[in-house]
């Protein structure tokens, strides 16, 4: 009897964090996909405190980073700079040529520097690499 009772118990613990996973990737994707730079800057934030996130919440963020690198405003500078520490929170080195990339062409000193740095923290590409348009941003 105690032997099912841990089982139910491990496989509940182990539905509800697949379910919570799937609201936490839903609630970052809303976030990341918004009009709203503080929305985005705040789900970058959560992944860098995590150090880490699903393919589709890294490849939103990514995508959103690299449609808005000519971006001057200063708001959405800083969101896209705390992507970019995100990303290389997750020490995945999929994004390595995309933070790179960034951090060489950015409209701004500042997104450069953190790009540059994420892409160094990352320490060069492994696997398949992330391009522009991978992602669909669509709704």
């Amino acid at each position: 009897m105690k032997i099912l009772l841990t089982t139910l118990f491990l496989i509940g613990s182990i539905l509800s964090g697949v379910a919570y996973g799937a609201q936490n990737d839903q609630a970052l994707l809303n976030q990341l996909k918004s009009p709203s730079w503080h929305q985005f800057r705040t789900a970058a934030k959560i992944i860098y405190r995590q150090g880490m996130a699903s393919q589709t919440v890294l490849d939103t963020m990514v995508e959103r980073i690299l449609e808005g690198q000519n971006q001057e405003n200063k708001y959405w500078v800083e969101a896209y700079s705390w992507g970019c520490k995100a990303v290389a929170s997750t020490g995945n080195q999929r994004y390595y040529q995309a933070v790179k990339e960034v951090g060489d062409n950015a409209a701004t000193d500042k997104l450069k520097k953190y790009c540059s740095r994420a892409a160094e923290a990352l320490g060069g590409p492994k696997g398949m690499q992330y391009r522009k348009g991978m992602m669909s941003l669509g709704n």
